[in-house]
């Protein structure tokens, strides 16, 4: 059945996670949706039971609700996924369908709402690596035209911690723009925001450099995901080393900061990053 007929049937469906404990839990055109039992009559229930994501996918009800776990051996980690189709060719059953495709294992796949969603990988000699994953965005980027922003989760067991997992790997998926990213390349921004907003003193000190020295934004992240090396920094922003070399003691002469040392480096991403 369509979405948009089917919110005109049940008004009150609710699209985004977390979904009320007592709900029943519905995929409905790829997406995984939630009606309130209390919402409907018993006759509703009855028609709708079989639609109920528990009898097509296990793993859907299982991080949504906590529900009956599993049976798998090993670690999965969880591919969170967002896809602008605003431009697409082709569908989102199409795009999800060319994803798994591309991966060695999957245990299973599943819009969480319009445009997110994820998918479920077992841990294999064959898994593949961030550089890896680079690639697969890039191909169903350039096939369906469409703009993905992946995170990689990290290998968890499956018990009944795994709903809570995915609940906070789901918050830092949503926390950067990066295109391809995982828990090490998100984890510093996102558990220090809370203090970082609270600080008056990071707070001045991101408006110096934001207003002051915008043209070094680029150059700070650049540098923290090169660990500090010029000449792959230099690269990536296709500049020449010496150049960037004479901006780092410009911008040290300027401010203080040696972006030469981690620390400074560490302290002035975490002004910069988004």
């Amino acid at each position: 059945m369509d979405l948009t007929n089917f919110k005109q049937l049940f008004p009150h469906v609710i699209l985004e996670q977390p979904f009320p404990p007592d709900s029943l839990v519905l995929t409905i055109d790829h997406q995984l949706v939630a009606l309130p039992a209390a919402d409907l009559t018993a006759r509703e229930q009855a028609l709708l039971a079989p639609l109920q994501t528990r009898q097509h996918d296990p793993w859907a009800q299982f991080l949504a609700e906590g529900g009956q776990q599993p049976a798998v051996d090993g670690s999965v980690r969880l591919l969170i996924f967002a896809v602008d189709f605003s431009q697409a060719q082709g569908n989102r059953h199409a795009w999800l369908e060319a994803l798994i495709s591309l991966l060695p294992q999957v245990e299973t796949g599943f819009f969480l709402n319009k445009q997110q969603g994820v998918v479920i990988e077992p841990k294999t000699a064959a898994s593949l690596s961030m550089t890896d994953f680079d690639g697969v965005v890039s191909t169903l980027d350039t096939d369906f035209e469409t703009e993905t922003h992946l995170f990689v989760g990290s290998f968890w067991p499956v018990n009944q911690a795994l709903p809570a997992i995915f609940q906070e790997e789901l918050a830092l998926a949503t926390s950067t723009s990066q295109t391809v990213t995982n828990l090490p390349q998100t984890a510093l921004r996102y558990y220090t925001t809370p203090k970082r907003e609270q600080s008056p003193i990071l707070s001045s000190l991101q408006t110096q450099i934001q207003h002051d020295y915008p043209d070094m934004v680029p150059v700070i992240g650049a540098l923290y995901h090169h660990q500090g090396n010029i000449s792959s920094a230099a690269k990536a922003l296709y500049l020449h080393r010496n150049t960037l070399q004479y901006r780092l003691d410009k911008f040290q002469e300027q401010t203080g900061f040696a972006l030469k040392n981690m620390d400074d480096l560490v302290l002035c991403y975490l002004l910069v990053a988004n």
